[in-house]
């Protein structure tokens, strides 16, 4: 149905957003397993940045519509109901991701093969006008999420 289909557009951004969050605890070299879904260690870990505490915001919603499209019977892909967590993404990047490339929006290494079309798959994003412009690699989910402005 269409709001399925919007439900899993919304898991899309929240895939982006763990995406950069990941990278962030990448950039700040917290632990591996660090748990980074509390306010408390959010705080703590990311030295009172705002974007994990928005990001927190987001999961706290992002789980209250999933309560809903359960109560409401929705059929969700299970790519959007079984997303990586933060953790995850980043375990993932730090035994896989050497020597790939990377999305130029999130920073986190690209993965997909070729054979594999999913909202994470490499696709070249174009963001200027110039025909001379080869553009930059991303994550299909990302250049999406840049390209509608959604704000976080």
């Amino acid at each position: 149905t269409s709001l399925s289909t919007m439900v899993s557009c919304l898991g899309e951004n929240v895939r982006v957003v763990r995406s950069i969050i990941a990278t962030i605890g990448d950039a700040l070299a917290l632990p591996l397993h660090q748990d980074t879904t509390t306010t408390s260690t959010s705080t703590m870990c990311y030295h009172d940045l705002s974007i994990p505490l928005q990001a927190q915001t987001i999961e706290t919603l992002w789980n209250s519509i999933l309560e809903e499209s359960q109560n409401l019977h929705l059929i969700l892909p299970k790519n959007t109901t079984d997303m990586e967590t933060v953790q995850d993404i980043r375990t993932v990047s730090a035994t896989k991701g050497c020597g790939l490339p990377l999305c130029h929006i999130t920073l986190r290494p690209l993965f997909m093969l070729e054979s594999e079309r999913t909202t994470k798959s490499s696709v070249v994003w174009n963001t200027t006008t110039d025909m001379n412009d080869a553009g930059v690699e991303c994550m299909a989910c990302a250049a999406n999420f840049v390209s509608h402005k959604i704000m976080v």
